[in-house]
């Protein structure tokens, strides 16, 4: 199989397992009003997904790299994409974090398989545009499924965009049977105590410790306000309903091609500096749209430059831990990498809903949450450097 297939294959399968991820939060107050929830509890919901999937990625570091990368990634898409469907007929708060559950339980190996194929078929020269494609799913994903999303919810309820998506899973799984290449590597498995032990001797190795605690700060940073988002521009800066889905569509284009300028950048670079270069957009957005708000800046501006930072920054963070595990401990590595990402996601998310509340139609305390948020965003960049000037891996 050629690269670019190879690419646009796995960048489907991102486009789905995102798309189920993020459109539940542009979708928090329509999901609220739809079973009766509270607009706080909306980052519990996003928690449970990640919390599943940090906890089924430390389970599958064990495992990853002892099946075949294409059998695991049909078998977690074939899961995805029950538990979304199941999505689609809750009647409460607690059906639906059991089902947003299940669906992080599949969806987070997903990423991990994903990042895995790239460094095992992409040379470290290309790689970094490489990650740069296939992370450019959360564009596309903005780009036409949260709006598509947001519409299909505003005219046949929120419950509706849960059986969409978990019908497009079912497509997407069907195309990566096709398209995937079987990776010729030596699956063969040692005992589970031999890969715990194995995979406990690489955890407490430098670099891997300096990229799952700069992958940990950087998930927990930026999910301490995505849940909110919507909810934020809604009731507190009165962004009309109607355009969210818009936003999202201009927002997701503008990241699609900042997306793969993010890759560029690192491999020409380094990911230290153009890091840094993606901080000083996620400080404009946390600045004029959530600490000191309402500003002069629009709401459009605030929320584009809050995706193109994440967004490049999640380039920067994927390329650099690319990089360090050998070829036959990349499952392992990336599946550990997304747990940890995944946690850092749900502490983030679960720790703002204790902050934030709802009173009188507004939802207080996002300005406390955003500061939190602002000044992890600063240290990032000088860590990153750190640790790229100790392993040399510029």
């Amino acid at each position: 199989m050629d690269e670019k297939t190879l690419i646009l294959t796995l960048g489907l399968i991102q486009f789905v397992n995102i798309l189920d991820f993020v459109m539940v939060m542009p979708l928090g107050p329509d999901l609220a009003a739809a079973i009766d929830m509270p607009l706080e509890n909306i980052g519990y919901i996003g928690g449970a997904y990640t919390f599943s999937a940090g906890i089924v990625g430390l389970i599958a570091a064990l495992y990853l790299d002892a099946l075949p990368r294409k059998f695991g990634a049909l078998f977690f898409l074939f899961g995805l994409a029950l538990a979304t469907v199941a999505g689609a007929f809750v009647t409460n708060e607690t059906q639906l974090l059991i089902t947003r559950l299940a669906a992080g339980a599949f969806g987070g190996p997903l990423t991990a398989l994903a990042h895995a194929i790239i460094a095992d078929c992409v040379p470290p020269e290309r790689r970094g545009k490489a990650v740069g494609k296939i992370t450019a799913a959360f564009a596309v994903a903005s780009v036409v499924g949260v709006p598509f999303g947001l519409e299909v919810s505003a005219r046949s309820g929120a419950h509706s965009v849960f059986l969409v998506t978990g019908i497009l899973c079912f497509v997407v799984m069907a195309i990566a049977y096709f398209k995937l290449p079987e990776i010729k590597i030596s699956y063969h498995a040692p005992a589970t105590r031999v890969r715990l032990l194995n995979l406990l001797k690489m955890a407490r190795s430098a670099l891997p410790l300096r990229a799952y605690g700069l992958i940990a700060l950087a998930t927990f940073s930026s999910f301490t306000v995505i849940p909110h988002i919507a909810t934020h521009f809604i009731v507190n800066l009165h962004y009309p309903r109607d355009n969210l889905g818009l936003l999202y569509l201009i927002g997701g284009v503008i990241t699609f091609f900042s997306m793969r300028m993010a890759g560029d950048l690192v491999d020409k670079i380094g990911v230290s500096i153009t890091s840094a270069v993606y901080a000083c957009f996620m400080a404009v957005s946390l600045l004029s749209g959530f600490i000191f708000y309402p500003s002069f800046v629009p709401t459009s501006v605030v929320f584009i430059c809050f995706m193109v930072a994440g967004t490049g920054r999640s380039v920067c963070l994927q390329t650099f831990s690319s990089k360090i595990p050998a070829p036959h401990e990349r499952g392992a590595f990336m599946s550990l990498n997304n747990a940890i990402m995944h946690f850092g996601s749900s502490l983030g998310a679960y720790l703002s809903s204790l902050i934030l509340f709802e009173e009188a139609g507004r939802l207080e305390n996002i300005a406390e949450v955003s500061s939190l948020s602002l000044v992890i965003t600063a240290l990032i960049p000088l860590f990153l450097y750190m640790a790229e000037k100790k392993t040399r891996l510029i």
